[in-house]
């Protein structure tokens, strides 16, 4: 059996990313879908989508120094728009 330790809770999401944000926009009837803003979008037959727009994994990396993404001690691969990772290896 695996052990898990949850170490504090944390929200990314179309809606809004940290809990207070995410809270506040959904018992507001904010949505988090609209039409895609972060790459060109023109080529496909669809063009809403609920994109993370305030967010930048980067940005709490530093936190964690074992998130290389290559493993359970780091961050799963993020697909981040048209090839930016294989979105069935995001959760392993």
């Amino acid at each position: 059996m695996r052990k898990v330790v949850i170490t504090g809770v944390g929200v990314v999401s179309p809606v809004g990313s940290g809990v207070e944000k995410f809270w506040s926009n959904l018992t507001s009837g904010r949505s988090g879908i609209g039409p895609i803003t972060l790459f060109d979008a023109s080529a496909f037959p669809i063009r809403i989508a609920g994109e993370v727009k305030d967010f930048e994994l980067e940005s709490i990396t530093e936190q964690f120094p074992n998130s290389n993404g290559s493993g359970p001690k780091g961050f799963p691969r993020t697909g981040r728009g048209p090839g930016g990772g294989d979105r069935r290896k995001a959760i392993r």
